[in-house]
């Protein structure tokens, strides 16, 4: 019971913790009462009484407080001081009784526990409170006359709401203590993850700019049914622009089908494969548009995003093409000819293999 609960919910654990503060100050500062009777002997029983109501109903706030009911037990660690005072000040001259002095303390405690717009209900109901002793007192509707209070008793009214103040403004002091503690820790934590996060788009931009690959970044663009009929592209990398010889204002935040001017956009099922599966994809090709081979590397990069990395593979595809054509013209200069030709095949300085030429049949 001395220790708040916590709960998964942090601002209702951080209720539980201050109606903690605010019920134990309750039952740390009741026992002063009882030193009014030293100065005032004939209201001992009023005292005790009301000793006996603060320690029989705040174990049960705490109670509630434990089970996770904060909202109504901050309800009613207003309602009850309240309604205590009232009746003190009901019974001992009505406005003119010290008890009304705690109505101050009780609008404090409102807006600490549950915000401002609380405070405010508190104080209007602590104002119609006191207007409605002072239409009773002009009733005659009061017990007859004040107590009569002396200066000892009043002495020892004012220790005990001081005890009460000074225990809320603990609350109250401790409370904004922590919140300026979390604020510099989320604050701390926020410049950290800042910080590493512009360290990472400095190392991406830096490989995005600098990339020997080219590099462009699409966005989907869906159907009313939720298709992709086509692609934008966000931005391209300098060898992009080598690599195709599109220009990056020519071709930024604008359709594939109006960049590359073809009816569909080229290689949509490609792209869409390597979305859906969110599984990197690769694939060569030969693009008409601007007469080239690619090596394409596809990835998603977030939500209906993706990136494309290209490898120009031209020479290499020419340079393979040129290379088959010669064999293709060897092997039928082989075959027409009549003599018996055949090479050998060295490795290591031994022969592995032969290769006979047709003519040796007839030979």
């Amino acid at each position: 019971m001395i220790t708040p609960p916590v709960f998964a919910d942090e601002h209702k654990t951080h209720i539980a913790r201050l109606l903690y503060m605010v019920l134990w100050t309750y039952m740390l500062a009741a026992p002063f009462v009882i030193l009014i009777s030293i100065a005032l002997p004939e209201t001992l029983t009023r005292w005790i009484l009301f000793n006996g109501v603060i320690y029989a109903t705040v174990p049960i706030l705490l109670g509630l407080v434990r089970r996770g009911h904060t909202r109504l037990a901050s309800y009613l660690a207003i309602l009850e001081p309240w309604g205590i005072f009232t009746v003190l000040a009901f019974i001992a001259g009505g406005m003119h009784s010290p008890a009304v002095s705690i109505y101050p303390v009780i609008i404090f405690i409102a807006g600490l526990i549950l915000g401002t717009r609380a405070a405010i209900i508190t104080a209007g109901i602590c104002g119609l409170t006191g207007l409605g002793l002072i239409f009773a007192e002009r009733a005659g509707i009061l017990p007859a006359g004040p107590l009569p209070h002396t200066s000892v008793s009043l002495w020892l009214i004012n220790v005990g709401l001081l005890a009460v103040v000074v225990g809320i403004q603990y609350v109250a002091t401790h409370t904004i203590q922590q919140a300026l503690q979390k604020a510099y820790q989320e604050l701390t934590e926020k410049r950290w993850a800042n910080e590493a996060l512009y360290d990472s788009e400095i190392r991406f931009y830096n490989l995005f700019m600098d990339s020997i690959e080219g590099i462009c970044l699409f966005k989907f663009v869906y159907d009313k049914q939720g298709i992709a009929v086509n692609y934008e592209i966000l931005d391209i990398n300098p060898q992009f622009e080598t690599n195709t010889d599109l220009r990056r204002k020519d071709v930024v935040h604008k359709l594939a089908t109006e960049v590359y001017g073809t009816s569909e956009s080229p290689y949509l099922t490609e792209y869409v494969v390597a979305a859906e599966t969110d599984t990197p994809y690769h694939f060569e090709t030969f693009f008409a548009p601007i007469n080239k081979h690619f090596y394409v590397s596809v990835s998603t990069t977030g939500k209906n995003q993706f990136a494309a990395i290209f490898v120009d593979i031209t020479e290499r595809k020419k340079t393979e093409e040129a290379l088959r054509t010669s064999e293709e013209r060897f092997k039928r200069l082989v075959e027409s000819v009549t003599d018996y030709i055949y090479t050998v095949k060295i490795e290591d300085g031994y022969p592995v293999a032969t290769l006979h030429g047709p003519g040796c049949i007839a030979v």
